[in-house]
């Protein structure tokens, strides 16, 4: 078992990600969420949320370094679920999307229950 942790706002994320899981080859991949979201709508939630903040970003009047890199920051949002998404649906690689509720699995009983 490999567990790799991603940094949310890591620009180079989405390629490091990718090129792990092309290593590894994975058949089971976990995602941070809660059970019973469907995935299909959170990546398709991603997407929408990506270019509609791209065309936002697009009204700016703002130096073209900065809309550069808030494109690129944009564009990260969510790799950590559509990175996996897209591996698993694009490639067709057969490997099954687990989602993984860690607030649950991360709760603690009350210390003084201890």
């Amino acid at each position: 078992m490999h567990v790799i942790g991603t940094i949310h706002d890591d620009l180079r994320g989405p390629r490091r990600l990718e090129r792990w899981l092309n290593r590894l080859t994975p058949s089971s991949i976990g995602l941070e969420l809660p059970v019973g979201i469907d995935i299909d709508e959170v990546y398709e939630w991603f997407k929408a949320e990506r270019k509609q903040e791209l065309e936002r970003l697009a009204q700016l009047d703002a130096p073209p370094l900065q809309q550069e890199y808030i494109a690129a920051y944009i564009h990260v949002w969510g790799y950590e679920i559509t990175i996996p998404y897209e591996y698993e649906y694009a490639n067709r690689t057969r490997a099954r999307l687990i989602p993984l509720d860690i607030q649950r699995t991360l709760e603690f009983p009350n210390a003084a229950e201890m």
